[in-house]
Formats: structure tokens, sequence, C-alpha cells
């Protein structure tokens, strides 16, 4: 439950608006478009990053941002004037840092603490449960943190990954998935495919017991300087969060199985976590 100052507040932070009235292209489309998120899926993050905002300044203990809420956060930082005159000084009446994580395992322990610190004082502040397609639990957090790459979609072709079959099927499928390709054909070309397919199958059968492994372990990876692209199953994120495509319908991927094109001078991140309060920020 709040006090009656955290509650006014949180009416200033909640009538701020990230987009610029005049703005051709604002605020929330770009986040839209950099992490191949709907608009309303964006729209609903910057919602949870203005509750993220409000608990940096009055939870009383450093706090730790989902994934999504962070890359509201990287891509506000970028626009500095709306960040640190409008939004720090005019609503929130303090500065808040970005503190990137330093990166191993006693930072991941830590940060992975924070995070569930944060959801407790979340439910506390506002009297309900967080998202859970925008705040995952700590160990889905923290295990798809360490898998983000950035990918220039227009030099670069990305195949989700079925989540039914991981690794594997998405090595199966990519080469089968030249066939399909307009202007190609030939029984060259279907037995070269093929005979890849087969190929790559069997080496990415023979390793998926290792990456399982891996999966599970989650703990000790350092996840600097990773952005936007996440291969990993992303724990049934909810499809809104992207705008679909064939292979999502197909596959039922998301938006975090999707890439960003190049994002304009952002932040590129940092590591797995981190954490603010007391005027101090952090994030990825």
């Amino acid at each position: 439950m709040m006090t009656t100052t955290q509650q006014n507040l949180w009416n200033r932070i909640s009538a701020f608006s990230l987009d610029a009235v005049d703005a051709a292209y604002p605020f929330s489309k770009r986040l839209a478009r950099e992490n191949a998120w709907s608009l309303n899926f964006a729209k609903r993050v910057i919602e949870e990053y203005k509750r993220f905002m409000c608990l940096a300044v009055s939870a009383g203990h450093e706090v730790t941002p989902s994934e999504e809420v962070d890359e509201v956060w990287h891509l506000h930082l970028i626009y500095t004037k709306s960040y640190w005159d409008d939004f720090c000084n005019g609503v929130l009446g303090k500065p808040i840092h970005h503190n990137p994580t330093k990166g191993g395992k006693s930072e991941r322990e830590k940060y992975g603490a924070l995070y569930n610190r944060t959801l407790d004082s979340y439910r506390a502040f506002f009297n309900e449960e967080p998202p859970a397609d925008i705040w995952q639990s700590e160990q889905v957090r923290f295990k798809k943190a360490a898998e983000l790459k950035k990918i220039n979609t227009r030099e670069n072709w990305v195949i989700p990954k079925p989540k039914f079959l991981g690794t594997s099927a998405a090595v199966v499928f990519a080469p089968i998935a030249i066939l399909v390709l307009p202007g190609c054909g030939g029984g060259e070309l279907l037995f070269g495919g093929l005979a890849a397919a087969g190929g790559a199958g069997a080496f990415a059968l023979a390793n998926r017991a290792r990456e399982d492994k891996k999966k599970q372990e989650g703990d000790g990876l350092d996840s600097s300087n990773i952005s936007v692209f996440d291969g990993s199953d992303d724990g049934g994120d909810s499809d809104e969060k992207s705008g679909g495509g064939f292979f999502d319908n197909l596959f039922g991927g998301g938006g975090d199985s999707s890439s960003s094109s190049d994002s304009g001078g952002g932040d590129s991140g940092g590591g797995c976590g981190s954490g603010c309060g007391g005027g101090c920020g952090g994030g990825d």
C-alpha cells in the first residue's frame, strides 16, 4: 500500500508520456520496431517501466528491472532531455542512474535476489501480481538475458526456434526452407537441401542433451554486451508480444524470437541484471 507521498509520485509518473506529441515516429513505435513487439505490447511495457521507476524512488532498496522493462530504460536514456530533465528532475525529483552488472556468479546471485525483492515490492505497492509476460520468474529472466544478441535484419535472415523441438528443429528446418524460396528448384538442390538437413539434424540431436544441461544450470553466465535478439525459449510469453509471421504462427514463437534492426545509437546493453535505489539506477 502506498503512502500519500508515494501515491502523488505515482500519479505524476503515470501522467508522464514518453511519446512526444509532435513526433511522427514516437517513442512507443520505435520501441516496438527495435524489439519486434506489437505496438500494444510496447505500450504495456512502457507502463511497467513507469511502475519500475516508481519503485526505484520509493521502495527503499535496490531494484532490478525485467528484461523487457530494461529495454524501455535503454531507449529512454538516449532521449537525454526527456530522461534527465523532464522525467528525472521534473517528475521523479531525483536522478536515477543506470548501472550495469560487473558480471560473474556473485553478481548474478546478487541481482537475482534483488529481482525477487523487486517483484515483492511490486506486489506490495500496486496490490497485484506483475504481468507474467513482462515480469518473468527470476530463473527465466536471467536465462533469457544470457542468450540475447543484436542482429541486423537487413543483412541476416532469422528463423525462430520451434519451441516443441528447440535447436534441433531450427537447424533441420533452415536448409529445407531454402527449397521454397522463389526461383529455386531442381533435383540437385532438393538432394543437397535434404542431405544438409539430415546432417544438421543429426548434429543438433547429438548436442541436444548438452544444450539442455547448460540451460538448466543457468548460473554464473556473463551476458555483457547483449541486446534485442533472444534465441531461447521465452517461457510462454504472450503471442501479443510479436507482430507475428509464418514461423511465429506455425510454431508459436513470441516477439523475443525476432530481431531488431540498427538501434540508431542506443545503449547496446550490459550484464544480466542490475539494480537501483537511493538515486542510483540499474539494469542490463
